[in-house]
């Protein structure tokens, strides 16, 4: 694809809240600047996974963040391209 991007050792941290409003820091897999997008990849995305990443999009609500599960990746590698990526843009 072309598609310059960003590992989450070159990026600063998103900052969040937990349930007890205690602040943490979190560093996406991947930011693809060309899309303005945060890409967190999954093998198991379990409860606490899902509920981390609601709490980041909620005290970040202007940042395109997708969580790729296997399923996705199948999906992103037969068709690669952002508009393969949007419909799971939390």
């Amino acid at each position: 694809v072309g598609v310059d991007w960003l590992c989450h050792s070159e990026l600063p941290p998103i900052h969040y809240l937990d349930a007890s409003n205690k602040p943490h820091k979190y560093k996406p897999d991947f930011y693809v600047p060309s899309w303005d997008m945060y890409i967190e990849t999954k093998g198991w995305y379990r409860d606490k996974d899902k509920d981390k990443m609601a709490r980041v999009k909620q005290c970040n609500p202007d940042k395109a963040i997708v969580v790729v599960s296997k399923d996705l990746l199948a999906e992103f590698e037969r068709r690669p391209s952002i508009d393969t990526l949007l419909p799971f843009v939390l």
